[in-house]
């Protein structure tokens, strides 16, 4: 995977013009750091969605409420990671465009994926299904089957999104030996970046990509392998 990944991003670096790479260090620091706070506003989403279902609750009202609740919070959160994108709709380097492209397309994925998903769950409870709620389960079972693989779907892009990040942080410029080996950003702001990265995934990112990995963690973790990898950093 890592090496499929990796051939794939170095090909579109090929077709990419030297221009679109002139904007300085820093702005590649700030994208970046743009990039994985918005992953960490859907690392808030699972966190709670973990949190809830481990409850043991017996009082399903409040169950209710709550459920509602994290509905409301995730649309936010979703608002707030598309927004984070959005700052850098006009960058003057075309990756970083398309990138934001392709990220906000998956955060407006997710928000009707959330709204689908509240609807569905608020209709479990209305009248109408009362008298024929056997038949409505079917339904709703039907409709969370079809979620779900478009939730897949939409994180499978943002892997690759995460990988287009990751290595928009490394040098065009090959070492003395053709390799690839050293990053746009200063010692500095990759450890920033690293520490962006450990306040919402903390060690299970770190372990690297791992079969049975979640979307998310595989996400953070394609960032770490570049961040914490053999890449020398630019100098101050």
């Amino acid at each position: 995977m890592k090496t499929t990944v990796r051939m794939i991003v170095l090909l579109i670096f090929v077709f990419l013009s030297v221009d679109s790479f002139a904007q300085s260090h820093s702005y590649q620091y700030e994208f970046a750091r743009d990039y994985i706070k918005s992953l960490q506003q859907l690392k808030k989403i699972a966190d709670r969605e973990i949190g809830q279902s481990a409850k043991k609750s017996k009082d399903e009202l409040a169950l209710r409420m709550e459920t509602t609740a994290n509905f409301r919070r995730a649309h936010a959160d979703l608002l707030e990671a598309k927004d984070l994108m959005l700052k850098h709709k006009g960058s003057s380097q075309a990756l970083v465009r398309e990138i934001v492209k392709m990220v906000v397309r998956v955060y407006e994925q997710r928000i009707e994926i959330n709204k689908s998903l509240q609807r569905y769950y608020d209709k479990l409870y209305s009248p109408e299904v009362v008298d024929n709620l056997g038949e409505y389960q079917k339904e709703y079972a039907t409709q969370m089957n079809r979620l779900t693989v478009e939730s897949d779907e939409s994180f499978k892009l943002l892997m690759y999104c995460s990988s287009l990040v990751a290595y928009s942080l490394v040098s065009k410029t090959p070492d003395k030996d053709g390799n690839l080996s050293n990053l746009v950003i200063t010692a500095k702001e990759r450890k920033d970046l690293i520490n962006e990265l450990n306040s919402a995934f903390k060690k299970e990112a770190r372990k690297g990509l791992r079969v049975g990995q979640n979307y998310l963690n595989i996400c953070a973790a394609i960032l770490y392998e570049i961040l914490e990898g053999d890449y020398k950093p630019a100098k101050e």
